[in-house]
């Protein structure tokens, strides 16, 4: 079976943001993986933090128990120290148990931002047809 790659991309984020971006799946399939890429395009301060979902609800979860809508999260954080502040861009890669998906099944992409920092942030989202 083929593997399609479906991209989310929530540029310049800059605050809590549900649904900075979403897609529709063009083909009935599995998740069997996803990817984070969290670059962050300013300087931390004390306590920054970003942390990524891809959901099916277009609301955001952050602290749900048992969230049945959820496929997966990521996230990072900042360090400010007397010498300045520090950012590593971040990739995460989540191995995926089989998540179904039927043709038109919609996938957001939700950001939870503390701190003043700005992030690029793209999921990849695996989807073998």
């Amino acid at each position: 079976m083929p593997v399609r790659t479906y991209r989310l991309y929530g540029g310049s984020i800059t605050a809590s943001t549900a649904a900075a971006a979403y897609l529709d799946i063009k083909r009935p399939g599995d998740i069997v993986g996803s990817e984070f890429v969290i670059t962050p395009t300013g300087a931390p301060t004390t306590g920054d933090y970003v942390r990524t979902e891809v959901s099916f609800a277009s609301n955001y979860q952050p602290t749900t128990n048992d969230a049945q809508s959820l496929v997966a999260i990521g996230g990072m954080a900042g360090t400010l120290t007397t010498s300045g502040g520090g950012w590593t861009p971040t990739r995460q890669v989540g191995p995926q148990t089989k998540i179904p998906v039927k043709l038109g099944d919609r996938l957001y992409l939700h950001v939870w931002e503390v701190g003043s920092g700005t992030y690029v942030i793209e999921a990849l989202i695996h989807v073998n047809e």
